[in-house]
């Protein structure tokens, strides 16, 4: 789905979700599903799964949150490439973000390891703080953050990042999501408004 599709209804899901239980099918959707996981290296293989696994449940919450991330970098960047290729290209190296999000970020693709995963959302907090700062810079036209793609991307930074750092301007601040584990994630701030 695109990020600004409107969904679809709950009663399709509903639909869905009876036909295999109809039929007794319950046990061979969960297992291909597991299967799908385990390839993906998601799960460990063997063992007993359950759904109900709060590290299910965190690992599906960290790789949607990462995503969700990549994608709001991705939608800005597009936005910005149409709206203003100009002022884009003056402020972010275009080959590297071209290369980084070129393609759709996906959850099925995302790195196994935890690291490299946290890693991956570090990066694209870092990239999306750095497009904020471009857009809410004085020397920016005051159009640009009135691009709907560039305040959702400065939404999903505020909710989902945190800045390690005494000033908002500070090109060095070392930037964090939300539950990451650090201490100094826990009195950091970003100003809602500059």
């Amino acid at each position: 789905m695109e990020l600004a599709a409107t969904g679809f209804d709950h009663s399709v899901l509903l639909r869905f979700r009876a036909r295999p239980a109809e039929h007794g099918l319950e046990r061979t959707v969960f297992d291909r599903l597991l299967e799908h996981c385990k390839e993906a290296g998601l799960v460990a293989a063997g063992g007993r799964q359950r759904t109900d696994a709060t590290h299910v449940i965190s690992a599906v919450r960290d790789l949607n949150r990462t995503e969700l991330a990549g994608e709001s970098v991705r939608a800005a960047l597009e936005a910005l490439a149409v709206a203003a290729p100009g002022w884009l290209a003056e402020v972010v190296d275009v080959a590297e973000f071209a290369h980084r999000y070129g393609e759709r970020i996906n959850g099925w693709a995302m790195p196994t390891s935890k690291t490299k995963r946290e890693r991956l959302a570090q990066v694209f907090g870092q990239d999306a703080l750095a497009l904020c700062r471009a857009a809410w810079a004085d020397a920016a036209p005051p159009w640009i953050r009135e691009i709907e793609a560039v305040q959702l991307l400065r939404q999903v930074l505020v909710q989902t990042y945190c800045i390690v750092a005494h000033v908002w301007s500070r090109p060095s601040a070392m930037i964090v999501t939300r539950v990451s584990t650090s201490s100094s994630a826990e009195v950091c701030q970003i100003p809602v408004a500059k």
